[in-house]
């Protein structure tokens, strides 16, 4: 069974980022910039289990509350798992090689990234509308975070102390990564951001939650540590500089003055499209020891969809920080001097 497939076994499980539109005439589903209409008999069979397509039900558990056999239920989910909209929560499991099993965390790990880009804050930034505090307030704590590297990448080698080739490509990628943060201060910089206050500013609450977490990750469980590396360079495939360059001419052409923290943004985006060609740590690790026992799979599952929802309060953090506002303004560290008299 392919994992483009679904099969008896198969737990088909709607993302959370489709929008449930049902009328008396048909049932549709909304999800990136699509509408999948389904009427007469499919929309009945889909509306008897559209509440259970969250809790990881396989196909024939499905097909039979349903009332159909599972072969009709698989025609009518096939369309939304070719485009994505709804996955099989059990490839992941199923899979016996070590690509399989790459490949089926990769779709997994792009499947629940959408619920990221699903966010709000996507939306205000998309509009071309979003204020100049909001903009600005995206690079700053998105500068902390890529320079977080330096600090849970350096703890995940560190603290990886039984495999020494593993402890070793953990190193090499954490030097590729460590002096990023640099590309996002000089795009702030020269998008008018004081180079001072800059050196001192704070991270919101939720971006410290978000470094927190992979530093936990990183000093806690090696294995699922180097699984949330599918979330943060997600989605690999398809991504092309092309398509990096269209999204950042769009963006610069509603906020002519981010180019330059815009540009560090395409800067980056273009080392991650170039990286798509690279075998991420984990894979050379499985390469190497082969697939993943039932339990490993589970931590790595847990690691990366743990990190889904930091990324989520992450830009609902800035979004609440940093819209609207009449001035972007840093974050000061707190001084005790001002406290007294």
């Amino acid at each position: 069974m392919g994992l483009g497939m679904l099969g008896p076994t198969s737990r088909p499980v709607l993302g959370a980022f489709v929008e449930v539109l049902d009328t008396s005439e048909q049932l549709g589903l909304a999800a990136d910039g699509l509408l999948y209409e389904f009427r007469g008999r499919s929309g009945e069979i889909l509306r008897r289990i559209l509440p259970d397509l969250t809790v990881g039900l396989t196909l024939d558990d499905l097909a039979a509350r349903a009332g159909v056999r599972t072969d009709q239920l698989e025609a009518i989910l096939a369309v939304l798992v070719r485009d994505h909209v709804l996955i099989d929560d059990a490839a992941l499991f199923e899979a016996a090689s070590p690509d399989r099993f790459l490949e089926a965390l990769e779709r997994l790990c792009e499947f629940w990234a959408k619920e990221i880009f699903a966010q709000p804050f996507w939306e205000r930034l998309l509009s071309g509308e979003a204020a100049r505090s909001l903009v600005l307030g995206w690079g700053m704590e998105f500068c902390h975070f890529v320079d977080s590297a330096n600090a849970h990448m350096a703890a995940g080698v560190a603290y990886c102390r039984s495999d020494v080739e593993l402890r070793s490509w953990m190193a090499k990628h954490y030097v590729e990564e460590a002096d990023h943060a640099d590309i996002f201060r000089r795009g702030l910089i020269a998008s008018g951001v004081d180079a001072d206050l800059l050196a001192c500013a704070q991270p919101l609450a939720s971006t410290v939650s978000l470094i927190t977490y992979l530093h936990e990750s990183a000093t806690n469980d090696t294995l699922g540590y180097l699984a949330t590396f599918g979330v943060m360079q997600s989605p690999r495939r398809g991504a092309t500089r092309v398509g990096v360059d269209r999204f950042y001419d769009y963006l610069e052409s509603h906020y002519p003055f981010a180019a330059p923290i815009l540009n560090a943004y395409r800067d980056h985006a273009a080392v991650d499209v170039e990286l798509e060609h690279e075998e991420l740590v984990l894979a050379r690790k499985l390469h190497r020891d082969g697939v993943p026992t039932h339990d490993e799979r589970v931590r790595m599952l847990i690691a990366a969809r743990g990190l889904v929802d930091q990324f989520q309060l992450f830009f609902e953090g800035i979004l609440d920080a940093y819209d609207n506002r009449p001035a972007f303004l840093t974050r000061r560290p707190l001084d005790v001097r001002s406290m007294v008299a």
